[in-house]
């Protein structure tokens, strides 16, 4: 998605993003509003009186999710000394907490971007249908497949969501 965004996935989780070709500015790079993740500090920082359009888009995109796009142009303009761009080489990793403001760029080069995204939640967020309704299953496979000991792989499990 080509406009700043905040993903509403329900639960706590984090993404992991592989890029599989190089990018570079101009090839579709991945930028990010620092801060933006954690809701409440990026309040006070569109609490500022300059801030009060790009903060009304904030709150309106909290509120509708996927039914409002943001002001890039805006969100540039009066944030821009926030704006993480993300370029690599093909191989390059980045993990963020993808509901902060984020966006992938238009590729303006011609090369085609390619990356690979896995999305990582908590078994026990309490959100999650499969834990409410108890359906592990998938997560009992791997771990009884898994060569790790069952201590291990609860640590391991354990490093990936906190």
């Amino acid at each position: 998605e080509m406009f700043f965004h905040m993903d509403h996935h329900g639960h706590k989780f984090v993404k992991l993003f592989l890029y599989l070709s190089d990018v570079n500015l101009g090839d579709g790079h991945h930028e990010f509003v620092k801060g933006s993740h954690d809701w409440r500090k990026f309040n006070k920082i569109l609490s500022v009186k300059n801030m009060k359009s790009i903060k009304n888009q904030v709150k309106i995109k909290r509120k509708l999710k996927g039914d409002f796009w943001m002001n890039n142009e805006a969100v540039s303009q009066f944030l821009q000394d926030r704006v993480i761009k993300v370029t690599g080489q093909a191989g390059s990793l980045f993990m963020e907490d993808t509901g902060g403001l984020h966006r992938g760029t238009k590729v303006e080069s011609g090369q085609p971007r390619l990356l690979f995204q896995v999305l990582y939640t908590p078994i026990d967020s309490g959100k999650d249908p499969c834990y409410q309704s108890k359906k592990t299953e998938a997560f009992e496979i791997c771990r009884s497949t898994s060569k790790l000991q069952r201590d291990q792989f609860e640590d391991m499990c354990s490093l990936i969501v906190e």
